[in-house]
């Protein structure tokens, strides 16, 4: 029997530690972006909002990633 946690077929581990790495980095970014957004919205801060909007892309292409791995 395999231990928790552990799947039968270590190709699928090495899979799922992928996705979860894919997943923690898009969480880390999202974070990010959400103290930047926690100032712009107490104040003017255009570099802030102009930064979250330059990052979109990368970000949303970092989520289709995640997903077609999955």
């Amino acid at each position: 029997m395999t231990p928790p946690g552990n799947h039968i077929l270590p190709h699928y581990d090495a899979a799922l530690n992928a996705i979860r790495t894919r997943v923690n980095a898009i969480c880390g970014s999202l974070l990010k972006h959400m103290d930047v957004l926690e100032r712009v919205i107490s104040g003017p801060d255009s570099d802030g909002a102009n930064g979250i909007i330059a990052d979109g892309e990368p970000l949303n292409e970092e989520t289709r990633q995640a997903l077609s791995l999955c």
